[in-house]
């Protein structure tokens, strides 16, 4: 049996971990309707601490989810209506793998 860095996290932190990563996801949410460089700085900002977060927890599937993210928006200058799109399309995703942790 591998013991995962996420059997050793209480409920508690796990709650709050949980907690943060909603918070980060209506955040990013919110640097949907921002359609300059610096809506999309934020989104980055955000997404790269939430990748940070979910390593630190051993939540690798997670991390790796938010770096596809960061790659995808890698390129953008600005967030035309289609990185909206993909956007919301990975905001959903995280919110799903989010919802996946929850403590029972």
């Amino acid at each position: 049996m591998t013991i995962m860095p996420q059997d050793f996290i209480g409920e508690d932190d796990l709650s709050d971990f949980i907690a943060a990563g909603h918070d980060k996801l209506r955040r990013m949410e919110a640097c949907i309707a921002k359609t300059t460089p610096q809506g999309l700085a934020e989104l980055n900002r955000e997404l790269h601490s939430l990748k940070g977060n979910a390593q630190a927890f051993g939540f690798e599937s997670l991390a790796q989810l938010c770096h596809r993210f960061e790659d995808a928006l890698s390129d953008e200058a600005v967030l035309s209506n289609q990185v909206r799109h993909q956007i919301a399309i990975y905001l959903s995703h995280l919110d799903v793998a989010l919802g996946q942790l929850s403590p029972t």
